[in-house]
């Protein structure tokens, strides 16, 4: 409670549109975001630096069934 007033943006990191996103978790330092079409981000933790992008293609696969 005392440092609580010492709080403050890290980092953020912008997502294309459209694309909200689930929970974050945390591991050894990296930070897992699924987005959009359950496309996964993976973060650093300290920086908020994009490691990597795994792409589903949920949409592009489903087709019209992922509308409905």
């Amino acid at each position: 409670a005392g440092t609580v007033g010492k709080l403050g943006l890290a980092w953020s990191f912008d997502l294309p549109a459209g694309h909200s996103a689930s929970q974050p978790i945390e591991a050894d330092g990296t930070v897992f975001i699924a987005t959009g079409h359950s496309d996964v981000r993976a973060l650093d933790a300290a920086t908020g630096a994009l490691k990597w992008l795994w792409e589903s293609r949920a949409a592009e696969l489903s087709g019209r069934k992922l509308r409905q």
